[in-house]
């Protein structure tokens, strides 16, 4: 299953919006740390500032999808990886 950014009626409620941002910073996190990297290391990779992935990171901010296909590309993930949710998941 592939989240998106709009639901059936449009766009997403704040609340989905939230868990939705949050969701996307842990799966950063968790791919960047067994990676061994340093938010440095990523955001240069990536083409972002240290800061902008900082609150991607934390969920603050919903990075757009171009920037999720560089994130995507600077861990050696697939294509919609960041988005995508797996059977088992609720967290990753």
């Amino acid at each position: 299953m592939v989240l998106g950014y709009r639901t059936e009626r449009g766009q997403m409620g704040d609340e989905n919006n939230a868990v939705f941002k949050r969701r996307i910073g842990r799966k950063i996190v968790y791919y960047r740390t067994q990676m061994g990297m340093t938010q440095d290391e990523l955001a240069a990779k990536a083409e972002l500032s240290r800061t902008a992935l900082g609150k991607i990171e934390r969920g603050i901010v919903l990075p757009k999808y171009a920037t999720m296909i560089l994130l995507e590309k600077a861990l050696g993930l697939p294509e919609n990886a960041l988005v995508e949710l797996t059977e088992t998941e609720g967290e990753v």
